[in-house]
Order: C-alpha cells, then structure tokens, then sequence
C-alpha cells in the first residue's frame, strides 16, 4: 500500500486564456472556461511558455506554475 504522502494522483490545471483581438465568446459560453476577460482567443491547456505557464490546480502542488 501507498502511503498517503508518496500517493500519485493526476495533476489538474489551470489553462492559460488569451485575449487576442480575434477572440470570441465560445470559449466561455460553450466549453466553460473561467476567465475573466471578455474575450477568450485561445485557450493553452499545457503550457511552460514565457507568454503563459500553467498553474497546479489540486493536490500537494496547488497554485504552483507548471515547470518541466
């Protein structure tokens, strides 16, 4: 049996949402991406990029940035 400290689970994250000026609404109101802009062009779902890097969103990691 694992124990609970070493127990490995998948990591959830945050995706990375841009603004740029072709963006819509879809990304919001049909695939339910959370994000504060109004408009959402591209959503980065696995990203180190200096441009955006994907937060931790569960787990011993939460909040960190995504680093490879």
């Amino acid at each position: 049996m694992v124990s609970n400290d070493k127990q490995k689970y998948p990591l959830l994250l945050k995706p990375v949402i841009k603004d740029y000026l072709w963006g819509g609404t879809r990304l919001k109101t049909e695939f339910g991406f959370e994000t504060d802009k109004e408009i959402a062009a591209e959503g980065w779902m696995l990203s180190c990029h200096k441009d955006g890097t994907n937060i931790v969103d569960n787990g011993a990691r939460r909040l960190c940035p995504l680093m490879l």
